[in-house]
């Protein structure tokens, strides 16, 4: 079943949170867009879209909508042992903070709003419920990449209020993957020079 959120007498509308499956052909298309309006042209294509909402098994992904209409997006995954231990070298280049190979770890990674719909609290309602659904899937620890855009409705202030740790910053972090893949983000236009930043959150 589910979930409603917000009061329509303060926002304006409903939403729910439901998880986007293959059949769900018209959603699908608009999370793409939302990807390529909040996070760069083809950063997450159409095909590896599909791909992910027909891997429910390892893959969360889920959408903010009412009943015909996508606001916000969220793609998140149970890291398997080879891309934990891709993300433990990241984690740990300059120091040594924390070894992702002893913990079953839940990767969030790609949350997306419309422009018009933010600071409605639709981002955190995707991430929270993102969380629940790795917990389900047997993560340990959560482990959150947010991309430091210096805006003030960044992913950055919403993992710090849900709990995350602030635990490493990554210079260039998409530079590699946007000159292999092409795709081109929204703060600088083409080729990927932002950094990253990495959140660890322990479930208990």
């Amino acid at each position: 079943m589910n979930e409603v959120f917000l009061n329509p007498e303060i926002y304006g509308f409903y939403y729910f949170i439901k998880q986007i499956k293959g059949v769900d052909l018209s959603l699908i298309k608009q999370a793409v867009s939302i990807y390529d309006i909040s996070l760069g042209q083809k950063y997450i294509p159409e095909n590896n879209l599909i791909e992910y909402v027909n891997s429910q098994e390892k893959y969360v992904t889920l959408g903010a909508a009412d009943q015909n209409r996508l606001f916000g997006v969220g793609v998140s995954f149970v890291a398997s042992d080879i891309e934990r231990s891709n993300y433990n070298k990241e984690l740990n280049q300059f120091e040594k903070i924390l070894d992702l190979n002893d913990y079953k770890v839940g990767i969030i990674k790609s949350i997306a709003v419309l422009p018009d719909f933010r600071h409605r609290g639709i981002g955190t309602s995707i991430t929270m419920k993102s969380e629940q659904k790795l917990i389900q899937l047997g993560s340990n620890l959560l482990f959150a990449i947010s991309w430091d855009s210096e805006r003030p409705d960044s992913s950055k202030r919403m993992f710090e209020k849900l709990g995350y740790e602030n635990v490493s910053t990554i210079k260039d972090y998409w530079t590699k993957d946007s000159t292999l893949k092409g795709y081109e983000c929204p703060r600088c236009e083409k080729i990927c020079h932002c950094q990253a930043i990495f959140f660890l959150k322990h479930v208990n």
